[in-house]
């Protein structure tokens, strides 16, 4: 009895070093973010990758902070300069610097201008940071525009998915730090079991193909690395989770794009299996921009970066940008 309080002790206590560590951790990460001094107040954002290379802005997925971005090095290993901007309810950024979809695309630019990048940009919107890079490409100078299974029009979560452990664990307003945490260090530690649960919430793959997506994913250390680093990019909750909710009510509204505004190369990717953006919100794409290219993959689902499928969505994703630096680089030079 006293072994088995003794180890229960020492497990508790190595438990509490390991959080306050992954706590030192995340305020690490809150630390490297620079802040850009803007009309709506001093704005958080990451700017990574060479400084002369092709700029390219990210919209960010819901619920993902800015550090999300390094969970794409293949931007960055391929010559391009990687912006991306916290939104409203995001890392403290107020909601009034912000009010509505389009004021999130002005809010880009404003931090783009206090790094002398006025010209054209590659915009690449993920999931909920479609409408932002929807309204960006419609509003201000864009070299191309890339998408990834992104929300295009009201948006509402999808029902079951929201009762999912994931979801659950994500959207929990109570212990959010304990339970990012545990989130976190699951993926290192669990991390089969995490990804899967991921696309059990995301997909509608069945469950060879889930196991065959996980195994393509974790077997490369380099795409295990960057699985990790996505992860770690939705936590700590107690950052992220006002500007999450913020979103998903503005997406639910009855909302629109200027569509006849967007005049740059679009690239479309999604997934029919997508269980959390269907495949309505590419179609809408389809229809409204029928020079996009659109590549529809299984891939992961939601996670069309993911599995054998997920290299050919970032294969075609470098190809459209490298069709199009000419038109970014030539605001750098």
């Amino acid at each position: 009895m006293i072994i088995a309080a003794s180890v229960l002790l020492v497990l508790i206590a190595l438990a509490a070093l390991d959080y306050a560590r992954w706590r030192a951790g995340r305020r690490r990460v809150e630390r490297s973010f620079s802040r850009a001094q803007t009309p709506q107040g001093e704005i958080p954002y990451l700017d990574i990758g060479p400084r002369d290379g092709p700029p390219v802005l990210v919209a960010t997925g819901g619920g993902a902070g800015i550090d999300s971005i390094h969970a794409l090095p293949w931007l960055t290993d391929a010559g391009y300069r990687v912006i991306a901007v916290s939104r409203p309810g995001y890392y403290g950024v107020p909601l009034a610097a912000a009010p509505s979809l389009t004021a999130q695309a002005d809010l880009y630019a404003a931090v783009l201008a206090t790094l002398d990048l006025s010209g054209p940009v590659h915009v690449f919107g993920l999931s909920a940071g479609g409408p932002t890079a929807l309204h960006y490409a419609a509003r201000h100078p864009s070299a191309s525009l890339l998408l990834w299974c992104a929300v295009t029009g009201p948006y509402a979560p999808n029902p079951e998915a929201l009762e999912s452990a994931i979801a659950k664990v994500v959207l929990s307003s109570r212990g959010q730090a304990l339970l990012s945490w545990l989130l976190s260090r699951s993926a290192r530690w669990l991390p089969r079991m995490t990804m899967a649960a991921f696309l059990r919430t995301e997909s509608e793959l069945s469950a060879p193909e889930i196991d065959a997506v996980v195994e393509q994913t974790l077997s490369v250390p380099a795409h295990r690395q960057r699985f990790r680093r996505f992860v770690d990019s939705t936590t700590p909750m107690t950052k992220l989770y006002t500007g999450m909710m913020d979103e998903v009510d503005k997406m639910d509204r009855d909302w629109s794009v200027d569509w006849a505004s967007i005049d740059a190369p679009t690239l479309a990717v999604a997934s029919p299996v997508d269980r959390d953006v269907p495949i309505a919100h590419v179609e809408r794409l389809r229809e409204a921009l029928p020079a996009a290219q659109i590549l529809e993959l299984r891939a992961g689902g939601h996670f069309v970066w993911w599995g054998d499928e997920g290299e050919q969505t970032i294969a075609a994703s470098l190809a459209h940008l490298a069709a199009h630096a000419g038109a970014a680089q030539a605001t750098t030079t």
